[in-house]
């Protein structure tokens, strides 16, 4: 029979009172999970807060349903852009579903690829790797290799594969888990959920075609199963906002970027990272738009957002400030400007390793500051590290190389050196032409720099100068000042979906929770990606 209650334990002593707390738990449980799934993030709080203390009531400290509630407030902190706090609970949870089930059991994998995610959100990408693959092992063994935690799990890995540069791997990670996620149902939004990110690896191979074919077949899915107004459609609007700023079509892209945003202000609220994401992708777009003043307010609100959030010293704030300063440095205050990118370089150097591309857009955008206060041979220096970097990371042809070596050839034109320049220029032009076609606007701006022969005295350098928003620690690509002189790089603003904190993704009562199924909305991502 059941024990009787401990004494101030809390717990009814009637054995009637004892299930309806069980059944208020269970409401709870399932509230949470509706709430954060129609993304009422501060509903979902108020539920999982009483759920954590009434599955303590009811059961002491070491029950299946005290792991699920734990879970469930660490997910909704999640949400909140309370990653910090957010951890403890998941690890918390974590070591409940090994004392009860063993380390082999689905719902400790649930558990791995919870806390996994979470150390990506905190930029901890090496154990979150572990972490993943543990989940992603256990889910195998326990499940088969056809099941659709398996797909969430692989979801989850491609992400992290992504983060640390092994593009290979995540492609095949996901196209593995759309074919699992597609074979009972092609319009189902895990679907939808893989096609973005497949979407997002596209971009950062420089396959432009196949990320916009991949993104329309996602955010038609959302819009049909979810409707117009639900966050993951607003994460679709930003993706292809995003992929339409590469195209050069920006005033198109600004429209779906403010769509985006007042999406995630009427989700979230005015302060939650994911706010600070789609703030710091209008902002670009208003740059692209060569409007400036509107911009500046948008970046300072985004950095405010992501100090709160984040801390001084995360990648989110670093890339917080590279746009602050990029915008600074547009408007002439190089002076202040320059602080923040020696800041920003230090904190990719530390979070990502010194042979990052992450790394290399710092050291590009350093150097184009220090070109702009007029030391070319340091800017030489720089903008070659870069390219260096960008030429092991991503690969002799890819997109990013080719706005590396535009930099480094124009910077060598105004220095007179035309002989070095122009093998240089001609690479570059011929990657634009390969990856782009000839008519984008990047391929026509360097194409009139071979042309010339020399750099006029505007500013006709190509510059990353602005770096992408997404909600994953990684921010992958990156966009240049816009100006009718300046060969703008590629730019990707995008934001990853990580298989966290969906309706399958949260837990109920009782059975815990599975965490194979990609989140409505977005996190972090994103990530990254989250990544809206």
């Amino acid at each position: 029979g059941a024990e009787g209650p401990a004494p101030g334990s809390g717990r009814p002593e009637s054995p009637t009172a004892m299930i309806r707390m069980q059944q208020r738990l269970g409401a709870l449980l399932s509230s949470t999970r509706t709430h954060l799934s129609e993304g009422h993030v501060e509903q979902a709080r108020a539920t999982a807060e009483e759920a954590l203390e009434l599955a303590k009531q009811c059961h002491g400290p070491e029950h299946a349903d005290v792991a699920t509630a734990l879970c469930n407030l660490g997910l909704v902190k999640v949400e909140r852009g309370e990653h910090a706090s957010a951890r403890p609970l998941l690890a918390q949870c974590l070591s409940l579903r090994e004392t009860l089930l063993g380390g082999h059991h689905p719902d400790t994998a649930t558990a791995l690829a919870h806390l996994g995610l979470s150390l990506r959100d905190l930029g901890q990408l090496r154990a979150a790797h572990q972490l993943l693959e543990r989940a992603l092992a256990v889910r195998e063994k326990a499940l088969g290799r056809d099941h659709h935690e398996v797909a969430g799990s692989l979801n989850a890995l491609a992400l992290i594969l992504q983060d640390l540069g092994e593009r290979k791997a995540a492609r095949r990670a996901l196209e593995r888990a759309l074919a699992i996620y597609r074979s009972p149902d092609p319009e189902h939004p895990h679907v939808a959920t893989a096609l973005n990110n497949l979407a997002m690896l596209a971009q950062d191979e420089g396959d432009l075609a196949a990320a916009k074919d991949y993104l329309e077949q996602s955010l038609a899915i959302n819009v049909k199963v979810r409707g117009a107004g639900h966050p993951e459609v607003a994460v679709g609007y930003n993706n292809l906002a995003a992929l339409l700023t590469e195209l050069g079509q920006y005033e198109a892209a600004r429209r779906l970027f403010e769509r985006a945003l007042a999406a995630k202000e009427a989700a979230h609220g005015p302060h939650h990272p994911k706010v600070a994401v789609a703030l710091n992708n209008l902002a670009m777009s208003l740059h692209d738009l060569g409007r400036a003043a509107e911009a500046r307010p948008h970046f300072e609100r985004a950095l405010v957002i992501n100090k709160k959030t984040f801390g001084v010293a995360h990648p989110q704030v670093a890339l917080s400030l590279n746009n602050l300063a990029a915008l600074l440095q547009d408007l002439g205050d190089l002076k202040t400007a320059k602080p923040l990118l020696d800041r920003n370089l230090a904190v990719k150097e530390q979070v990502f390793g010194s042979e990052h591309a992450a790394t290399a857009l710092a050291l590009n955008n350093l150097a184009h500051l220090t070109r702009a206060a007029g030391d070319p041979e340091r800017a030489k220096d720089l903008y070659t590290r870069s390219l260096d970097l960008r030429e092991k990371a991503l690969g002799p042809e890819h997109p990013k190389v080719a706005v590396g070596l535009n930099n480094l050839g124009t910077l060598l034109m105004a220095k007179g050196d035309s002989q070095e320049a122009a093998p240089v220029l001609d690479r570059a032009l011929a990657i634009e032409r390969k990856v782009l076609g000839p008519k984008h606007p990047y391929t026509k701006s360097t194409a009139r720099h071979v042309t010339k022969g020399e750099a006029e005295e505007e500013e006709e350098e190509t510059t990353d100068q602005f770096e992408a928003a997404g909600e994953e620690p990684i921010r992958r690509m990156s966009r240049a000042a816009k100006s009718s002189s300046i060969n703008p790089s590629l730019t990707t603003i995008t934001e990853i979906v990580t298989p966290r904190s969906s309706a399958p993704a949260l837990e109920e009562g009782g059975a815990p929770a599975k965490a194979a199924a990609p989140p409505q909305p977005a996190p972090a991502a994103q990530g990254k990606r989250r990544v809206g």
